[in-house]
């Protein structure tokens, strides 16, 4: 079925199991409907997941916090198991939200 379509991103994921045989099956959009995991690329399935990971700034990246200037750091990010290296520009316009997250649970603690 999937090959007959264009899918343009998996919205959920469920498994389930009937007569002791577990399956998975994604939502997908281009019109929602539950299909089998083998019907779904496996590129949609990574996309999918990772946008599952919400990112979180963890902080600044040693390396880079050479001077007193934060502008000139580099930050690392997490999604999930994965992590990013970024610019402070970017964690600043990208990743606003977590980075004021970041922030003001560092004023917090002090």
């Amino acid at each position: 079925m999937a090959g007959d379509f264009a899918i343009k991103r998996i919205i959920e994921k469920r498994t389930s199991t009937v007569k002791n045989k577990k399956t998975v099956q994604y939502l997908v959009d281009w019109e929602p409907s539950w299909v089998p995991e083998s019907e779904v690329t496996p590129n949609a399935v990574a996309e999918f997941e990772r946008a599952q990971n919400k990112p979180i700034v963890l902080g600044p990246h040693k390396a880079s916090m050479t001077g007193s200037d934060k502008t000139k750091w580099s930050w690392v990010i997490q999604y999930g198991d994965e992590f990013e290296i970024a610019t402070y520009e970017i964690v600043t316009t990208t990743y606003n939200a977590e980075f004021i997250k970041y922030c003001l649970e560092r004023m917090d603690a002090n």
